[in-house]
């Protein structure tokens, strides 16, 4: 009976396996070279609470974008592309996620924070956005501050016109 070469064997496949287990276990599921787990998104888009007939939508996390889908009869589906909030690398977890439509300036109201996932996630949302005014902002404030100051005017020319009965 042969036991010394058979040890030997054995030892060196268990101590083969050991080396491994050592290289391996402080690597993670998701570690900083694989990106975090995506949520794949499919639902309706509204633009002033009407459904949206075409466009083009694409989500964001911090500074990344993804690749644009296309809305049509107030539709976005999972079909060739779909839209995948998937950031490169795990620095985008806790980044905030905003929804785009192309030619609206703002943001979509659903807001929150990318995940860590411990799996990937299908989603379907509603997406409401809405256009902005059709006056500029700017405009509206000068418009209010003109109006402050010549109701103020108007004010002081009272109290004076009553001074001089």
């Amino acid at each position: 009976m042969r036991t010394g070469a058979g040890q030997s064997g054995a030892l060196a496949l268990l101590a083969t396996l050991w080396l491994l287990v050592i290289a391996v276990a402080p690597v993670k599921a998701q570690d900083a070279g694989f990106p975090p787990w995506p949520i794949i998104y499919d639902g309706t888009v509204e633009v002033d609470g009407e459904p949206l007939s075409s466009g083009s939508l694409s989500a964001r996390v911090g500074d990344w974008t993804s690749l644009a889908v296309p809305v049509v009869d107030g539709w976005f589906a999972c079909a060739d592309p779909c839209l995948i909030l998937g950031p490169p690398t795990f620095e985008y977890v806790g980044a905030e996620v905003t929804f785009h439509l192309e030619g609206i300036e703002r943001a979509a109201d659903l807001r929150f924070e990318f995940p860590n996932l411990s799996e990937p996630e299908r989603k379907t949302e509603m997406l409401s956005f809405t256009k902005d005014p059709a006056v500029p902002t700017w405009l509206l404030g000068v418009a209010g501050l003109l109006a402050v100051v010549v109701g103020g005017g108007v004010v002081a020319l009272m109290f004076r016109r009553g001074d001089s009965d």
